[in-house]
């Protein structure tokens, strides 16, 4: 084999790897914009759940502060809620750990998680229910999320 014949196998080699690299690139940018869609779509479920009446509107907010003041099905369509909203963070959480989401929309996530960890009805919902959640994602939100220990009820 001459040399001519190594120099353009090793361009068309160089130009198949570069070629590759782009549409690994390119697959990359689209799993991170169907990541984004679908935990974008969850946030509108969650955000519809609760606007479509009235009643499940009273039953979120009531059970941010004291679910224990509802009914014994009106808490377990709280329960419901939270696993939905916690379940729903917890994909985030899996997200941000695969690079599928960008830091600012990790950010927002963790600011709303801390958020509902901070009401009183949810902090009761977690110690209840965490078990339903991965380990990984409990213990992140434990330590990383969970109010100071003196704010909680």
């Amino acid at each position: 084999m001459c040399i001519r014949d190594r120099i353009v196998g090793a361009v068309a080699v160089i130009a198949t790897l570069a070629y590759l690299a782009l549409q690994i690139r390119q697959n990359s940018r689209l799993i991170k914009a169907s990541t984004h869609q679908g935990a974008s779509e969850w946030i509108r479920t969650v955000v519809a759940l609760t606007a479509q009446d009235a009643e499940t509107a009273r039953v979120f907010t009531q059970g941010l502060s004291d679910p224990r003041s509802l009914e014994d099905s009106k808490q377990a369509q709280f329960a419901m809620l939270m696993l939905l909203v916690f379940a729903g963070f917890q994909n985030f959480f899996e997200y941000h750990r695969e690079h599928a989401i960008g830091e600012a929309q990790w950010r927002n996530a963790q600011a709303i998680v801390r958020w509902y960890l901070s009401q009183p009805g949810v902090q009761l919902w977690w110690r209840r229910h965490r078990d339903r959640l991965s380990a990984d994602f409990v213990a992140y939100a434990e330590a990383n999320l969970m109010p100071p220990q003196e704010s909680r009820p």
